[in-house]
């Protein structure tokens, strides 16, 4: 099982090239850690003139963990202490000349599970050395909806083709104060690993009400929100470690020395069947082999789940016989002596994925096996 993506920091220079990135014509590159001087088009105010744009660290994100999938480049801006919270602040293009496409598809996997992170996607930061991992904070709205704090749905212009870097961000709890760098998780565990931390918002800005072009501000943020921010322990989580095969029929992360391991259903069984298919075998043999590489004894529990298409009833029913016959495939292959099974349906409770896209209802059809101490889910 991987335990950490290490992702080498490559010059600005390769980064960028296929990318017109910074739109204004004077933009120029130089190393990761340094700085580009831009002169951005103005948007309406005066004060937005030249400015540095920092770039501390890149990743390339891929839509799916598959060769020849569309990518996108993420670049690191900058991770600043406010009062009360952080924010970090991002940047995300397609290539030049690529397809329109969904920022969601690339940024929002199912690392989360206790809340959506809408706009922002799954962005975090990470303190290896405590196992610690900050998610963005969420502010209460219209009174009970809560909503996260950083870049809206419509920041991200998903009709538009690549060749420009649009400017994000995410307000995450406060760091602790001898912390001097931080890890930046993203998409599909993706990391920048030692990004320095700095000290106030980043400026000039404003209200991202539209997309923000990377060079011609930054987002505006509502500090006095970030600081009254709701239940915001709840955002500090303790470090969950995840993995997946290429085809991301297997994924597997562990927490709390507790090791989830999904299997996609589409992999698995035909639609609406609880018949396992032709593929069936390799993808359980795979979760046979981390159960007995790590299982001490104990309870397994194997735990259907549906989408949210269709009736509740038939989902439920559908989820329990399909994790019925995962566990009667399984249990021949585990050969850890001492355990028992615990076996269940959820129909489409739990989702880890958004129902209303495909990709999302794709991720919350699965079986889960659960092993390890302390493994109540």
């Amino acid at each position: 099982m991987i335990s950490r993506v290490s992702r080498v920091l490559v010059a600005i220079t390769g980064l960028l090239a296929g990318f017109a990135v910074l739109a204004p014509a004077h933009a120029t590159s130089t190393p990761t850690g340094t700085t580009a001087t831009s002169s951005p088009t103005p948007m309406g105010d005066d004060e937005l003139g030249a400015q540095q744009v920092p770039v501390l660290g890149s990743v390339t994100l891929q839509k799916k963990m598959t060769a020849g999938e569309p990518k996108i480049t993420v670049l690191i801006n900058g991770v600043r202490r406010i009062p009360g919270a952080t924010v970090l602040y991002y940047s995300a293009g397609l290539p030049e000349g690529a397809e329109a496409d969904s920022w969601v598809d690339f940024s929002g996997s199912s690392y989360d599970y206790t809340r959506y992170l809408s706009g922002p996607g799954n962005v975090f930061l990470v303190d290896f050395s405590a196992d610690k991992l900050y998610a963005p904070l969420f502010q209460k709205v219209d009174g009970d909806r809560e909503e996260a704090m950083g870049s809206p749905y419509r920041a991200w212009p998903s009709a538009e083709p690549g060749g420009t870097f649009y400017a994000l961000y995410a307000v995450m709890p406060e760091l602790p104060d001898d912390l001097t760098t931080v890890d930046v998780m993203l998409g599909h565990g993706d990391v920048v690993h030692d990004v320095p931390i700095g000290e106030g918002v980043m400026e000039p800005a404003v209200v991202q009400e539209d997309p923000i072009r990377m060079g011609e501000a930054w987002p505006q943020i509502d500090q006095a929100a970030a600081a009254a921010s709701w239940e915001p322990e709840n955002a500090l989580r303790d470090l969950r470690i995840k993995s997946s095969n290429a085809d991301g029929s297997v994924t597997e992360e562990t927490e709390d020395r507790t090791t989830t391991v999904n299997l996609s259903s589409d992999v698995l069984f035909e639609v609406d069947s609880a018949e396992l298919g032709d593929e069936a075998g390799r993808v359980l043999q795979k979760a046979a082999d981390s159960v007995n590489g790590s299982a001490t004894g104990g309870e397994i529990k194997i735990i259907g789940y549906t989408d949210s298409t269709g009736t509740d009833s038939h989902n439920l029913k559908l989820s329990r016989q399909r994790a019925q016959a995962v566990a009667t495939a399984l249990k021949p292959l585990i050969t850890v002596s001492g355990v028992t099974y615990d076996v269940s349906g959820r129909g489409e409770q739990d989702p880890v994925g958004k129902n209303d896209t495909e990709a999302g209802r794709a991720q919350n059809r699965r079986v889960s096996v659960v092993f390890g101490e302390g493994n109540e889910k």
